[in-house]
């Protein structure tokens, strides 16, 4: 797999930029099952803007970034690459993009797709203008898809955009009717935000009398390990029948009156026809 110089660079000094970074970097792997056995992964990061150095140019802000990601299995060798991510990404931004930006996060995501096994993903990013860089190594288990009830990666989330049928043709797994969910890689929430919280559910057992499965799905906020809103219950019986057989959950809590702080989501998700449950948690943090 070719590697430019400053590539090979990077990938060289990774042990020393990742004991010593000089740019916060939030990274998150979000595994989906895919047609035979495999998996699709969003790779997704956030950078803080104001970490980053923008330049004027005209009537545009000019932003720099090198993101270079590499993906291997687990304990072979480092000169053993299954996949590369990222590239050199020279951004000129109008007034209203800067500003959004500037309210946000730069977020990058890229999907890769892999089997089941165990990985490591090391990931780097370099501001250009400001050298400023970070790297972060993350594990990835992918286990073999068996038949028993299971969940995809659970995503949280406080951006959900509407886009064209076109777009969505294309099966993108953060995908539900015309919106596109983002995730919120550093899980940080204001307290006017919308906690989305998006997965898939997989081996569902259909009802007798209708044919579909029945899936209750119940979503408890807490802080300090108390509830601080009532549990909201919700049931899922339709099946997407692409990429492979799924119920999407994709809901919202609304975080109005919420102090700031750390919090934990859980979902429980239960099959009636089966009487199985799977219990899955994230934390995240309410900021002023």
């Amino acid at each position: 797999m070719p590697f430019s110089p400053a590539d090979q660079k990077l990938l060289g000094d990774f042990s020393s930029i990742a004991a010593h970074p000089t740019l916060p970097l939030s990274i998150q792997t979000s595994p989906f099952r895919g047609q035979q056995g495999y998996y699709t992964v969003p790779v997704s990061l956030e950078v803080p803007p104001d970490k980053l150095k923008f330049e004027r140019q005209g009537d545009k802000q000019l932003l720099q970034l090198d993101v270079l990601g590499v993906i291997r299995r687990e304990n072979e060798s480092e000169d053993r690459i299954l996949s590369k991510l990222g590239g050199n990404f020279n951004i000129g931004l109008s007034t209203a993009q800067y500003e959004a930006i500037l309210n946000d996060k730069v977020f990058f995501r890229q999907d890769v797709e892999l089997g089941p096994g165990r990985y490591t993903l090391d990931l780097i990013v370099k501001d250009l203008l400001s050298g400023s860089v970070a790297a972060k190594r993350e594990k990835l288990i992918l286990p073999p898809p068996d038949a028993s009830f299971a969940a995809s990666a659970l995503v949280l989330s406080r951006h959900a955009e509407p886009v064209k049928q076109p777009y969505l043709a294309s099966g993108d797994v953060l995908a539900e009717g015309n919106v596109l969910i983002r995730p919120s890689v550093s899980k940080e929430f204001h307290s006017t935000d919308n906690l989305i919280i998006y997965l898939q559910l997989y081996n569902t057992k259909p009802v007798a009398d209708t044919g579909k499965p029945l899936v209750r799905v119940t979503v408890l906020l807490r802080k300090d390990g108390k509830l601080v809103t009532k549990p909201v219950d919700y049931e899922l019986t339709d099946v997407v029948p692409q990429p492979t057989p799924h119920l999407t959950f994709a809901k919202y809590v609304q975080l109005t009156g919420l102090s700031p702080g750390n919090y934990v989501v859980t979902v429980e998700s239960r099959d009636v026809v089966q009487g199985k449950m799977v219990k899955q948690e994230s934390s995240f943090s309410i900021i002023q």
